[in-house]
């Protein structure tokens, strides 16, 4: 949204928007880095995370992402998975 900002607005205020575009890229960062972190200290997240982030085109977005809307994959069969939804 800030990037988006930074191409309408004055150039007066580019200064400001771009600090504020810094900032978020360092909390960015290191929640990234925390989260990291915190997977590899955890082997139930460690090993599922491994798996899907193997695949290619599979970065660890995704991958954080499908396990924490679905934390089954990797234990269910087909048919269970099914069956929840």
């Amino acid at each position: 949204m800030e990037k988006n900002r930074l191409q309408i607005m004055p150039a007066a205020l580019h200064s400001s928007i771009n600090s504020i575009l810094k900032m978020l890229e360092k909390q960015i960062t290191r929640i990234t880095e925390e989260l990291y972190i915190l997977v590899q200290q955890e082997s139930r997240w460690r090993v599922p995370i491994a798996i899907l982030t193997s695949t290619p085109g599979v970065g660890s977005v995704l991958a954080y992402t499908r396990i924490s809307e679905r934390p089954e994959l990797g234990k269910l069969n087909r048919k269970e998975i099914f069956e929840i939804q």
